[in-house]
């Protein structure tokens, strides 16, 4: 009797099968905490990180030890209800501390409502799993790598996680292995406190300890019914949530264009996504109707008409008639001027060659809609002319709309009679691209797999490969061509350690830390080396017998711009502060003496305007939209996603567009920016997105 019982006791004691799977993850995670650890990449001193590491091991140990205890537990279905609630607030929590830098910020009624949004989503999943903890802690492991995704994010692109990102996932997937994937403190919290919230969901036994014994086969399925519909009235209450109320209006939620990561930490993660995502409607202009956008069209390109000089536009004109010079467009990925940084503090003059170009038709910087990323939308800019200051912040038009329709520089310039071809040594699928350049019309596009033995620099093709490529197809026909070239070489990130040391510049900056200070130099080696491939291009269009123009510019910063602007340019007006990070470097030039040019013009343009700009430099014919911009460019310069300028260089933000009203066009600067602003958006509202949604 004594040994029946000895074993009865034993077999209670060991744990289930259940039990062993749920205390897995455990190991695991400590394991992954080891691996980063032995890598050296985790971030801070040694004390902190020490400090962290033990702590974690301590709760995720804590955590298994409840765990495997959970046989122990009687289960109901009131103790799984306090237990989820518990760990939604755990999910939101593990959400918002993973990526935070510093102190918690989320205002408390707003983690409050996260912790609410989470709630819905842990019993959801507990209900489609037939009210077993497995769901909720599925759950919980979706917000943990939510926030681990917004603080990667964070780190490589310096912005937080916008709708239009998750509609570009499969680009930035297929870039992912060029970043390294270094965590802090921060991320060791929030894997802590996800660990808790899973401890918590391993404790919910409620639909094991309802006995399903002789349970007629109709009230399981009328069971499983119920669940489901619960489940889906869960989704339904947050999906109304999200879509009848405006968080703007009802909860007070902006999400600021300038810095997107601040206002994700005051209003929280979730609820700074969904504001975004309900701005990404295109708004209707106040005082909106084709008449009227047909009028304004024409009073803009009547302006710019009057200032020109008809003789001259008459020469460039019959010049371009008779050339027909081909054009080679090259957007350098993440190309800009870090000079602009107060020589960032060590007397630094940007691009050696880039800067001494001094027999341009045209250079200047260049306002654009992204910051460290997002490239595809200083493209879309580029190519059709259209502004993403009016089409809402947050917005990917290459994944929003159908663009087959769009007016750009490549269906213009087709029917001319110019053979068309882009260039991107990266995969064709990378935002949408080949489905994109079919629709605008591209004649041909080269990939990657044009490229598969071209030589290499930091994070892919290099500048000079790509324009060998060109060079190959403007000496091998002597039609007018217009290329595209969209480089490679400078993606991000910088913190590959791949560049030889004898090409960094090895600056020390005391208000940079060591592994900012490295990003920075091998950003900046990286544009030494696209100045010295643009100076070998440029060199080889001069020898070239046919007339060539050239038009180069940069898409956006790099994310360590934001670091170095904080530090050199503290205590400044958002506005101002934020403008100077979304500003590249631009230079239209041509290798041959352009009729009526005169001498080089020194301005700020848009990236929306810079191909406008460049026709008109060279006399090419223009639509009357390219001509609406260039005369709405007289009293507002520049315009990007966030902000447009006035002639005294006053920045004013975008929005507002569905109660804007008009301005005296004959009144001050900012009056007459205005007065430009509405009517360019009334013009491109015609022209775009009367036909994209």
């Amino acid at each position: 009797m004594s040994s029946s019982a000895d074993k009865d006791h034993s077999t209670r004691e060991r744990p289930s099968r259940a039990t062993l799977a749920w205390a897995l993850p455990y190991p695991l995670l400590g394991l992954a905490l080891v691996i980063w650890l032995t890598l050296g990449l985790v971030e801070g001193d040694a004390v902190t990180v020490a400090g962290c590491s033990i702590a974690a091991a301590t709760v995720i140990g804590a955590c298994a030890l409840v765990t495997l205890s959970r046989d122990r537990v009687r289960g109901s279905y009131l103790a799984d209800a306090g237990l989820l609630v518990a760990a939604s607030v755990a999910a939101a929590f593990a959400l918002e501390v993973s990526w935070c830098r510093g102190t918690l910020a989320v205002e408390p009624k707003f983690l409050a409502l996260e912790a609410g949004f989470a709630l819905l989503a842990l019993l959801a999943f507990y209900l489609v799993f037939q009210r077993r903890g497995i769901g909720a802690g599925i759950g919980v492991g979706i917000f943990c790598a939510m926030g681990l995704a917004q603080y990667f994010v964070r780190v490589h692109k310096g912005t937080a996680i916008l709708p239009s990102d998750v509609l570009g996932m499969a680009t930035a997937m297929s870039v992912a292995g060029g970043y390294v994937y270094k965590i802090d403190g921060t991320v060791i919290l929030g894997i802590s406190i996800a660990a808790v919230g899973w401890c918590l969901c391993s404790l919910m036994h409620g639909r094991e300890a309802a006995s399903e014994k002789g349970r007629a086969p109709r009230r399981r399925k009328l069971a499983v019914a119920g669940n489901l519909g619960v489940a889906t009235a869960c989704a339904g209450s947050f999906v109304s949530l999200i879509t009848l109320v405006d968080f703007g209006v009802a909860l007070g939620v902006h999400v600021d264009g300038w810095d997107t990561a601040r206002s994700y930490e005051r209003y929280g993660a979730i609820t700074s996504f969904v504001a975004a995502a309900q701005d990404l409607e295109i708004p209707r202009p106040a005082g909106y109707s084709s008449a009227q956008a047909v009028a304004d069209e024409r009073e803009l390109a009547g302006d710019y008409a009057a200032s020109t000089d008809p003789d001259a536009r008459a020469a460039a004109q019959a010049q371009f008639a008779e050339t027909r010079p081909s054009i080679v467009c090259v957007m350098n990925e993440s190309f800009s001027d870090m000079s602009l940084y107060d020589g960032l503090g060590v007397g630094y003059e940007g691009p050696a060659y880039f800067n001494s170009i001094d027999d341009a038709l045209v250079r200047g910087q260049l306002a654009v809609s992204t910051y460290a990323g997002g490239t595809c939308n200083t493209e879309f800019e580029f190519l059709t002319g259209n502004t993403l200051g009016y089409l809402g912040k947050g917005a990917y038009p290459y994944t929003l709309y159908d663009l087959s329709m769009t007016d750009n520089l490549a269906s213009q310039l087709s029917s001319l009679g110019y053979d068309t071809c882009a260039i991107h040594p990266n995969l064709g699928t990378n935002w949408n691209r080949e489905g994109i350049y079919a629709g605008f019309g591209f004649d041909d596009f080269l990939t990657i797999d044009e490229f598969e033995d071209a030589p290499q620099f930091h994070s892919g093709v290099t500048d000079a490969a790509t324009y060998e490529e060109v060079l190959k197809r403007l000496r091998g026909s002597s039609n007018p061509q217009f290329i595209f070239d969209v480089t490679m070489q400078n993606h991000s990130s910088y913190a590959q350690d791949n560049i030889d040391p004898r090409l960094l510049r090895g600056y020390e900056l005391d208000y940079l830390n060591e592994s900012q200070a490295a990003e920075l130099n091998e950003y900046l080696a990286c544009i030494d080396a696209s100045d010295r491939d643009l100076e070998w291009f440029i060199g080889e269009l001069r020898k070239l017998d046919r007339p060539v123009l050239l038009v180069f510019f940069g898409d956006h910063q790099a994310s360590v711009s934001a670091t170095v602007n904080d530090a050199m340019f503290p205590d400044e007006a958002d506005q101002t502060h934020g403008a100077r990070t979304y500003l590249t470097n631009y230079l239209v030039w041509a290798n041959y003496d352009v009729a009526g040019a005169g001498s080089m013009r020194v301005e700020e343009a848009s990236s929306s305007t810079l191909g406008a700009l460049a026709l008109d430099a060279v006399g090419a014919p223009l639509s009357g939209y390219q001509e609406a911009q260039l005369g709405a460019r007289l009293s507002m310069p520049t315009i990007s996603a966030l902000s447009y300028t006035d002639v005294e260089d006053r920045r004013h933000a975008t929005g507002g567009l569905k109660t804007l009203a008009g301005a005296d066009p004959n009144g001050d600067p900012a009056a007459r920016a205005r007065d430009a602003y509405l009517k360019l958006a009334r013009v491109q509202y015609h022209r775009f997105a009367e036909h994209v949604q």
